[in-house]
């Protein structure tokens, strides 16, 4: 489990929280599932899902993301328009949820909270 810490210093406005993924071009899989929780300093839940990313796409096998030799950069929506309850820290937790138990070549994973606008949905579109 891959677990970020981060500090909200404006509960007023809503953030999105983005996936950071690197992985190899040899990676055995088109996708990856993640299950995703947010919690606030106490250990309450905010958030929880699974998701699925495509990495490549899945018919033709073309890699997704922005690539350099063989190594993919993908930045992946997990939460858009968060709304925090209150300033402080907040926990975001990533636990891969595919059927092997550690992922050859996925080479790091990263989270980014970015303060949300009408703009952020439409750069997510991998």
């Amino acid at each position: 489990v891959a677990t970020f810490e981060f500090e909200i210093n404006d509960a007023e406005v809503a953030y999105d929280l983005y996936y950071n993924i690197r992985n190899s071009l040899s990676y055995p899989y088109h996708n990856l599932y993640i299950r995703h929780t947010l919690e606030d300093a106490l250990g309450n839940m905010i958030n929880s899902a699974r998701q699925n990313m495509d990495l490549f796409d899945p018919i033709t096998g073309k890699p997704l993301g922005e690539g350099l030799g063989d190594i993919f950069d993908h930045r992946i929506l997990a939460i858009s328009n968060q709304k925090f309850p209150r300033n402080g820290w907040y926990r975001f937790k990533m636990q891969q949820f595919m059927r092997q138990d550690s992922l050859p070549l996925i080479l790091s994973v990263g989270l980014r909270v970015a303060v949300h606008t009408d703009e952020s949905m439409d750069e997510e579109t991998e």
